[in-house]
Order: C-alpha cells, then sequence, then structure tokens
C-alpha cells in the first residue's frame, strides 16, 4: 500500500471524511496539495442537483450574465432566467433534483470542504446543475441530452460528467464531438 504524504492542514474535518475510505486510497489529501478544483466549472448532466443541499450550496454555479427571476434571457442563449443552470427533462429554469442521483454524483465530486459532512474530490470546483433525467431518473429524448451537452459547453463548463446510461445516439456523438472540439472533457 502506497504511503502517502498527508498535510495536517489539508485533511478535512468534515464529521464523515473518516467514513470516505476511498479519499486517502487514491491519496486526496497529497493531491490537494496541489489543486482543489478550484476555478473549474463541472457541469453534472443528470436527475438535477439539490443546490440547497448544505454541502453543495456554496459550490453552485451560478450563470453570471443572467438575472435571476427577472422573465428575461439576459445573456441571450436562448434559455430564460437560467441563473441556476437548465432542466432539459421539463424545459425549465429549476434543474432541482428529486430523484438523487445527479446531487450524490455532485456531493463526490465538490461537497463542501465545510467541517458539515463529507469533502468532495474536488470540493473547490463549481457544479453546473443540467438536468436531462425526470423524477424516477428516466430520460426521454436523444435532442435533450445533446442540447444539455451543449448548454454545458456553451456555459463555461470545464468538464462534464455524463452519468447516465442512453443508447447511441449520432445527435449525442455529435453534441460530444462538439465538446472535445471546445476543450471541454466529458466523463
Amino acid at each position: 500500500e502506497p504511503n502517502y504524504r498527508v498535510s495536517a492542514d489539508l485533511t478535512p474535518t468534515d464529521p464523515s471524511y473518516g467514513q470516505q475510505w476511498s479519499l486517502p486510497k487514491i491519496g486526496m489529501p497529497t493531491a490537494w496539495d496541489t489543486a482543489t478544483g478550484s476555478g473549474v466549472v463541472v457541469a453534472v448532466i443528470d436527475s438535477g442537483v439539490d443546490y440547497r443541499h448544505s454541502e453543495l450550496a456554496e459550490n453552485m454555479w451560478v450563470n453570471p450574465g443572467e438575472i435571476a427571476g427577472n422573465g428575461r434571457d439576459d445573456d441571450e442563449n436562448g434559455y430564460v432566467d437560467d441563473y441556476r443552470g437548465w432542466d432539459f427533462a421539463y424545459n425549465d429554469n429549476n434543474p432541482l433534483d428529486v430523484f438523487g442521483h445527479g446531487t450524490h454524483v455532485a456531493g463526490t465530486i465538490a461537497a463542501a470542504r465545510n467541517a458539515v459532512g463529507t469533502t468532495g474530490v474536488a470540493y473547490g470546483a463549481r457544479i453546473m446543475p443540467v438536468q436531462v433525467l425526470d423524477e424516477h431518473g428516466r430520460g426521454h429524448h436523444d435532442i435533450s441530452l445533446a442540447a444539455a451537452i451543449c448548454y454545458a459547453v456553451n456555459n463555461g463548463a470545464h468538464i462534464i460528467n455524463l452519468s447516465v446510461a442512453w443508447n447511441y445516439s449520432p445527435v449525442v456523438v455529435n453534441a460530444m464531438n462538439y465538446s472535445g472540439r471546445m476543450g471541454v472533457l466529458v466523463i
């Protein structure tokens, strides 16, 4: 087993950190010497994200070109009031997760290092919620998934986490190719 150098000041004090056996196993405390995800926007294309969650609220992306709640598309990206991201499952501006999977994924990525619960791998990253799955965890249209990928790319995501099962579709492949051409990694 590797012997990781752990800086005492980089080991999280979150109460559940001791149960997160995988983070020390992969050497995260040492990796945090170099990077915490600060400045990185990760789009979570999934069942949405509970952006009110105490472990995620401080790390949520907000659309800097949008004024929340004014009923206008301030940044002219085709989505009205997409201040917190977009819900492609219901075609609205509220990507709030009621299924739970997207919130779990977002927490794994960027749960805050705030001495409350757990710690995300990239606890300094911002999460952009992009919903494609409904309240039952099901998606319905390849076009919605492709649009979600393009939305994430066009709104500044550096990385896209795509933890959904989908059948092969040329329109989704085209969106993923677009992401690659724009330098956005799809995981």
